[in-house]
């Protein structure tokens, strides 16, 4: 089942009908696979003023090349190598699908290193990572796994956020930033762990060529929730400004890649602009409004990209762990 088929569901969705769809064959298309052995590493590196009790893995590995992609095959020599972020905490029922769509990005895997830090975890969080490793390890480029703690972690709710938790947030994403200039890949790209994208996601945001640019994506399980991962008017202080044109991109009645005042949630990043971007400004602003007002400051364009469905979002509320797995659980026990 092709991908576009998600735009029927989210049209089913907002009618507040019921339809029944496999989601496994909305997100997780099996891929083929042949493989070359050589070398590769699980590498561990991470400087930061957080206070951290840190465990750290290293080895050797061999390393695969991929060759037989199952879905939208190219031609991968032009291609670029990413630095992919994965930035996880207590998101044990989403992993599975956040990996899988990973996994089926249509893109060398040659050409990707993949960093991952996470902390504080109360669930399977962490062991799933590393079970994914494992598998893994031998796939991509490189991948760089943090697990930490951070002492005195202020208690709250998966999507309860307070000045202390931005903080806390803004530096793991600064973190990031700096492993991606380190490694020197030609693009940085995140994917928030509660977003799940369609395989030609990283390959049609590369092909764009722009400074920063955003996949657009849906919110689920709230199908009349209009609330997308970009603005397209902010105020002063670079918070949401209602604007007619964000209607006209939110339901693709103009289709194409449009500059925007911010993204967030997924994105990408090409390397020479990094240096000039921050999640820390010294104000309590949630990280991704300071991210884009730096972005703005230094000048550095951002675009959503509406060509394509490219996927979704969980909708998060002020609820417990638990309750957020409930609701979710829907969508996610499908094999």
């Amino acid at each position: 089942m092709k991908w576009s088929i998600l735009a029927l569901l989210l049209i089913f969705l907002s009618s507040g009908q019921c339809i029944h769809l496999p989601v496994q064959q909305l997100f997780f298309d099996g891929v083929g696979y042949s493989s070359n052995e050589s070398s590769s590493r699980l590498a561990v590196s991470m400087n930061t003023a957080l206070p951290l009790k840190r465990t750290n893995l290293r080895a050797s590995w061999p390393k695969f090349q991929f060759l037989n992609w199952k879905v939208y095959s190219s031609n991968l020599s032009n291609e670029k190598s990413v630095f992919v972020a994965i930035l996880a905490r207590d998101k044990a029922h989403l992993l599975p699908r956040y990996l899988r769509c990973l996994e089926n990005q249509d893109y060398n895997k040659e050409l990707i290193t993949i960093y991952i830090n996470t902390n504080n975890n109360s669930d399977q969080t962490e062991e799933i990572l590393k079970q994914w490793i494992s598998e893994n390890r031998g796939r991509y480029h490189e991948i760089i796994f943090d697990s930490h703690e951070i002492l005195n972690m202020p208690e709250s709710m998966p999507h309860q956020w307070s000045a202390e938790r931005f903080s806390i947030l803004g530096q793991i994403r600064n973190q990031s930033l700096k492993v991606a200039i380190e490694s020197d890949c030609d693009y940085y790209f995140v994917i928030d762990c509660d977003n799940l994208i369609a395989p030609l996601t990283l390959k049609t945001l590369v092909e764009k060529d722009k400074p920063i640019i955003a996949p657009i994506l849906r919110n689920i399980p709230k199908p009349r929730d209009l609330y997308s991962n970009f603005f397209y008017a902010v105020d002063e202080n670079g918070y949401y400004l209602d604007h007619p044109v964000f209607w006209q991109i939110f339901y693709r009645m103009k289709k194409g890649t449009f500059q925007v005042p911010l993204v967030h949630c997924t994105y990408l990043i090409k390397k020479e602009y990094l240096p000039h971007l921050t999640y820390l400004d010294g104000t309590s602003d949630y990280e991704f409004i300071i991210f884009s007002r730096s972005a703005r400051n230094h000048e550095v364009d951002q675009f959503i990209c509406n060509e394509e469905e490219f996927g979704v979002q969980f909708a998060g509320d002020n609820i417990s762990l638990e309750d957020e797995i409930r609701k979710f659980r829907p969508f996610l026990a499908i094999p």
